[in-house]
């Protein structure tokens, strides 16, 4: 019944004759019986597909803005340097950002693979995972800043990805409606959903979303997770979807200062990487992949590190 309601709310949209009011928008949902939060999670969707036009502030086709770059056969529209002095001066500069994790994952995965890719930012992860897993693939990002998402979905349509579509939404243990991000105004790819001290940082409200209940039955390959510490959030929503799985591999970014902040730990993420069934666990230092042969505690006070990308395979 509620995929007939979605699909009913989606021919909707994609049948308007002009710019609505999100009034408007939500009025209708709440007609047929739609969730404010599935509503939005709709919208967004149908956004990053390139199928909604009369959203004047969320169009991704409009001028969105920001510096033009061409890196590794990608089109790519990054942030003006002086507000992302991460991921858009390295891509501005020629440097293609991760390139060991993204090559183990191009070996990893195969045409007709799905993955999701949790804190996808402007989407330079995403867009190698849909030349990978091709046009019988599919992929699923989750970017809840505004400014990160436009640039998302602009990024995914302008290289053609029409096996992948993306949500503005905080991925975590529970769907809320109204979810804090607390935004960096100087590195794009490093807002939390945890305050900054006493900065007086600004803030947006999100929506999240869980993955068990959005993928109950959906065969899932890789799933990516970079989302300053919300780490052990996700992974608690998506037990189901995991232990599911023949085969599944995660990319995780591994920062326990990050965890500890928001009531977790080293241990607690290495109990749940147990949990999950993940045998294989590697870090990514300098480019390389080290196995992972003892506790992550160790391994934090072996390398030097505040945080590590860690491949770890099921």
């Amino acid at each position: 019944m509620e995929a007939e309601t979605v699909s009913a709310y989606e021919d909707f949209l994609c049948n308007l004759d002009g710019p609505i009011s999100a009034t408007v928008l939500f009025d209708k949902a709440k007609i047929l019986g739609l969730s404010e939060l599935l509503a939005k999670a709709t919208v967004d969707r149908l956004i990053s597909e390139g199928k909604l036009f009369n959203l004047p502030k969320d169009t991704p086709l409009r001028d969105v803005g920001g510096r033009y770059v061409e890196l590794d056969n990608f089109k790519i529209y990054t942030h003006e340097p002086e507000f992302d002095q991460s991921i858009s001066v390295e891509l501005l500069s020629g440097v293609k950002c991760e390139e060991a994790e993204l090559s183990w994952c191009s070996g990893f995965l195969f045409p007709g693979a799905t993955v999701l890719d949790i804190g996808a930012n402007i989407g330079w992860h995403s867009l190698h995972y849909s030349r990978i897993v091709g046009p019988g693939g599919r992929v699923i990002s989750f970017e809840p800043e505004p400014r990160n998402f436009e640039l998302l979905c602009k990024n995914l349509l302008i290289n053609g990805c029409n096996n992948a579509s993306a949500f503005k939404a905080v991925v975590m243990h529970e769907a809320r409606p109204n979810v804090t991000l607390y935004l960096n105004p100087r590195n794009q790819g490093d807002h939390r959903i945890w305050a900054y001290g006493n900065s007086g940082c600004k803030s947006v409200e999100c929506y999240s979303l869980v993955l068990d209940e959005m993928f109950p039955d959906v065969k899932i390959d890789l799933i990516k997770i970079d989302v300053q510490g919300a780490e052990l959030l996700v992974l608690h929503g998506a037990k189901n979807l995991i232990q599911g799985q023949d085969r599944v591999a995660l990319l995780v970014e591994f920062w326990p200062t990050g965890l500890e902040v928001l009531g977790g730990s080293k241990e607690a993420f290495e109990n749940m990487l147990d949990y999950l069934g993940f045998r294989e666990v590697y870090c990514v230092k300098e480019g390389n992949l080290i196995s992972v042969k003892k506790r992550l505690s160790a391994l934090v006070k072996d390398y030097s590190f505040d945080f590590v990308n860690l491949i770890c395979v099921r």
